[in-house]
């Protein structure tokens, strides 16, 4: 007869070929983490939070459909039992995509400060560890959303959003390395994505200690550890309203980086509602007629459209005034 352990050390092996929509495998997964979750609880070991890691990553992408991406783990069990090593790794994800494939593949990365945070025997560091998985997961998602074509999906102006952080922050990788570690030391905490990534990883976090594990939401520092996530992002990561210290807004950046390359109409088809096919601004008479027959044909998305068109009138508005 097979233990639980044998089970965790069969999926940790098998993963990458098992399905959570095969009801067989579903069950095998399920049986594993709701083991660790309510007979094991933080009681883990390193082989049981790899799974821990993998079954959220995995159940995440395939739920979307996301099929080409990778696991690495950046930390050894042997680097884990020694107390002196604390590196500051958390948590990252890392995308690229192929223009000529039309697809995108994910890398993500958990570091030591990830399993120290799900090993904690304190029931707040250990939901941030679960939550910071969820964080890189939705910054995949937010990268599958920006390079789809419109033909496929119906943009808003989060997506819009989205994709010109997304540019810039691309171009100062590929180009200026220092001025990239600058802008994120200084914008970090303002970025769209990284306010959407937080209230998705929230959201993410609590559907799946409701499904696995409700009474630990009921935990009275959970709670109210919880609350002051919400409280702190949910409101923030709505639809923002630009403003004159968001670097992305000021002297019609965007334009310039489109005007100087064009390709990148095509790496982000999104741009193409707020800029012709040369990368200059589309007038504001141009975006309420193009508003007007988007509606005429998709009256079910009136009020996404609306806001999409509108906010970006908006924004075009406020670069006059800067």
């Amino acid at each position: 007869m097979k233990t639980y352990e044998d089970l965790i050390e069969f999926c940790n092996n098998n993963i990458n070929k098992m399905r959570f929509s095969n009801s067989s495998d579903n069950f095998v997964l399920d049986t594993c983490i709701n083991y660790l979750l309510n007979i094991k609880f933080k009681k883990w070991n390193y082989q049981e939070i790899i799974f821990i890691i993998s079954y959220l990553t995995y159940q995440f992408m395939q739920k979307y459909n996301f099929t080409d991406f990778s696991v690495n783990f950046g930390e050894s069990q042997e680097d884990l039992n020694q107390k002196s090593i604390l590196k500051d790794v958390q948590g990252a994800h890392t995308s690229l995509y192929s223009y000529k494939d039309k697809k995108v593949s994910h890398e993500f990365n958990y570091g030591f400060r990830v399993f120290k945070n799900i090993m904690s025997s304190e029931n707040c560091i250990l939901f941030n560890g679960i939550h910071t998985i969820y964080h890189e997961l939705a910054h995949a998602y937010q990268q599958e959303l920006i390079r789809r074509d419109e033909r496929f999906i119906d943009y808003t102006f989060e997506q819009y959003l989205l994709a010109i952080e997304d540019n810039y922050i691309q171009d100062l990788i590929n180009h200026n390395k220092k001025g990239y570690q600058e802008f994120i030391k200084k914008y970090y905490l303002t970025l769209y994505r990284e306010l959407d990534a937080e209230k998705r990883a929230i959201e993410y976090s609590i559907e799946f200690f409701e499904l696995h594990k409700p009474k630990f939401l009921l935990e009275e520092d959970v709670r109210d550890y919880v609350y002051k996530l919400k409280n702190n992002y949910i409101g923030k990561g709505k639809i923002l309203e630009p403003n004159k210290s968001n670097i992305l807004y000021e002297n019609n950046l965007i334009e310039k980086m489109l005007l100087k390359n064009k390709i990148l109409l095509k790496y982000y088809p999104i741009l193409s509602v707020a800029f012709d096919d040369t990368g200059l601004k589309k007038s504001k008479e141009k975006l309420l007629d193009e508003k007007a027959k988007k509606i005429q044909i998709n009256k079910n998305n009136e009020k996404e459209i609306n806001i999409l068109y509108d906010s970006i009138i908006n924004i075009n508005r406020l670069d006059e005034y800067i």
